[in-house]
């Protein structure tokens, strides 16, 4: 009930300026139709990035200048960019500025977008499937997680999962050069 108040309370924005000028990440990015309608802002103007589940929206994750928390009650779900029909690619990040900042440097066409938000429940791989089980024309999956322990981790048990789950098509690891750097 608590995430549900303070989402309906909260407002679509496009390009919010703490992902434009502290993170960087261009404003046509997110004034591309895959981003429209997946990024808010709460009414202390923090970004808030939805985590939907199967049910719905379970979670709120918000970032700021030193800010970065899920919303008291929020369970981690999967964010995810808008989803098309043509879609061939699912890049699947760390969390929701990560992907973002993945789009600014790689945006490609027919390329959908989701993050996890750290490490992963059992709940949020069940959400993963049903999005890639959704995606009828997926072809592959890159997994643009951080160069580090917990994103090797993320990419071994995704990838684990998704082929244990019967995912055929080709699944690849993308991070940064640099040990320690995440997108």
């Amino acid at each position: 009930p608590r995430v549900q108040a303070i989402f309906g309370k909260a407002r679509p924005v496009t390009a919010h300026p703490y992902l434009v000028d502290e993170r960087k990440i261009p404003a046509a990015v997110m004034e591309e139709e895959r981003f429209k309608g997946r990024i808010y802002q709460d009414r202390y103007g923090n970004v808030m990035f939805p985590h939907r589940d199967a049910e719905g929206i379970c979670g709120l994750e918000l970032k700021n200048h030193g800010k970065s928390v899920l919303v008291k009650g929020s369970q981690k779900g999967l964010w995810t960019s808008n989803v098309f029909a043509n879609d061939k690619t699912l890049i699947i990040a760390e969390v929701a500025i990560d992907a973002l900042s993945y789009a600014a440097i790689f945006m490609k066409p027919d390329t959908a977008y989701a993050a996890v938000s750290g490490a992963m429940g059992p709940k949020q791989y069940t959400t993963v499937m049903e999005l890639v089980r959704k995606m009828q024309n997926l072809e592959s999956i890159i997994l643009a997680t951080d160069n580090d322990e917990g994103g090797d981790h993320i990419a071994e048990k995704l990838e684990t999962y998704l082929k244990g789950q019967g995912f055929t098509g080709e699944i690849t690891r993308h991070s940064p050069e640099s040990r320690g750097d995440d997108w």
